[in-house]
């Protein structure tokens, strides 16, 4: 790797690492270093580079396995990883005796782990591929228009057998490429997606495929083609609604559960009419219909998402934290605290310092936002101010160059001095409001 490739993942906390082949690994160490290039011998500006990956090979996977007993060198300890895993960045150091730097990586988002008693009951060909072929259609957004149909046609020559539903695969990629091409003509798109949903019609009553999810996505994706004609938005939002509900009668597996709930839940957000907004952020008691069925979508997707993710990933986080806004945005203050508060729980636990307190400030300063602004506890809100200024602190002084969350998010909060000026500010503010409601009293 070069030097700099290097240096990128020591920056970001976050790094990510796609295999995009697939990976061959040994659980013997000095084999792997038997294939090691002597430093005399790498050429300026790059360096030997040991991946040590942590995987539990006892557990089924349907992403990696240990494959000793199918090798012809058994002595080798093979771990085949297949190609599209993820492994997220934890540690890097240099051995100066092996004359390498040795990155530690940890296998990210394989929910496959937590679905595996299911995969094993739901073993079915047509569904497997059915799921590939979904997964497909986003990873070919962005290649040119002949390598598609390569592609598809490559797929209809092994699976002659699922010609018909593949093509709406197909159509439904087309419509995606005509949509994002520079070009842009709608009646083309619409032409395409229109093709997939009329294939997919006829297959609403097959158990295995559960096309109801890919009707909705397509109803999804021409409703985001049409948001300057808001009837025609309006339409096929509503079907893509009915689709996913359908969809949820099928059996799926708690992943595809929570993702079909995020999907309703942010249709509804796309109905809020801008008005609506206005008027819930000034009254509760003017809350639309379309909000309700968000929250409710939002709320229902986080709790399928605890099924499969640890209280601590960001996944989780985030659907807390959203919520939680939403409903301090609407007035629904009870319940924001509620789960701001699972937030902040949630934050105590995460191993990396910048990011916790990062996380605890933001929310620590909504939580005193409604404390002071709108239930006038100025007591309480004091307390989570104190909080706030307690974890901007700390913030304060952590070293820049230590391993952080986002090296450039803390550079960027030390350098500006008015953050910590700010929250200063508003305990002065909170001070003088309770002297008022004193005296008041």
């Amino acid at each position: 790797m070069s030097l700099t490739e290097v240096e990128e993942l020591n920056l970001d906390y976050y790094s990510i690492l796609l295999i995009n082949s697939f990976l061959s690994t040994s659980l013997n160490r000095d084999l792997s270093l038997f294939f090691h290039q002597p430093a005399s011998s790498i050429p300026q500006g790059f360096t030997s580079v040991l991946f040590e990956i942590e995987l539990d090979t006892r557990k089924s996977s349907r992403t990696f396995a240990n494959i000793s007993h199918l090798s012809e060198f058994h002595e080798e300890s093979e771990v085949l990883c297949m190609m599209g895993m993820h492994f997220r960045w934890k540690e890097s150091s240099y051995n100066v005796d092996e004359e390498n730097y040795t990155i530690k990586l940890e296998l990210f988002d394989d929910t496959s782990l937590k679905e595996i008693k299911e995969y094993h009951q739901d073993t079915n060909l047509r569904r497997n591929l059915h799921e590939c072929s979904r997964m497909l259609i986003d990873d070919l957004r962005e290649i040119p228009l002949m390598e598609i149909n390569i592609i598809f046609n490559e797929l209809c020559k092994l699976f002659p057998l699922e010609n018909d539903w593949l093509e709406a695969h197909r159509y439904r990629c087309l419509g995606i490429h005509w949509r994002e091409d520079p070009s842009h003509r709608a009646e083309s798109e619409s032409i395409y997606y229109e093709k997939a949903i009329d294939i997919w019609e006829n297959y609403k009553s097959d158990s295995e495929l559960n096309v109801n999810i890919d009707i909705g996505d397509i109803h999804l994706e021409i409703a985001n083609c049409q948001m300057e004609d808001f009837s025609s938005e309006v339409k096929h939002l509503d079907l893509a609604i009915a689709s996913y509900i359908l969809s949820l009668d099928k059996p799926m597996v708690d992943k595809e559960r929570a993702e079909i709930y995020g999907k309703l839940s942010k249709i509804y957000l796309l109905k809020r009419p801008y008005s609506d907004m206005e008027n819930e952020a000034c009254d509760n008691r003017l809350v639309s219909d379309e909000t309700k069925e968000m929250l409710k979508y939002k709320n229902l997707e986080l709790q399928e998402t605890l099924k499969f993710c640890k209280h601590t990933d960001k996944k989780v986080l985030e659907l807390y934290g959203n919520l939680a806004h939403i409903q301090k945005f609407i007035g629904y203050f009870d319940e924001a605290l509620v789960n701001f508060e699972k937030v902040n729980q949630c934050c105590m636990d995460l191993k990396n310092e910048t990011d916790r307190h990062i996380r605890l400030w933001a929310n620590y300063k909504s939580v005193m936002e409604i404390y002071r602004d709108f239930k006038q506890n100025y007591s309480t809100a004091l307390y989570y101010q104190l909080l706030v200024i307690e974890n901007v602190t700390k913030l304060y002084s952590i070293t820049p160059g230590d391993r952080n969350l986002d090296y450039w998010s803390l550079k960027e909060i030390q350098s500006n001095k008015s953050t910590i000026a700010q929250t200063y500010f508003d305990l002065a503010d909170i001070y003088i409001k309770t002297a008022v409601f004193v005296l008041m009293l």
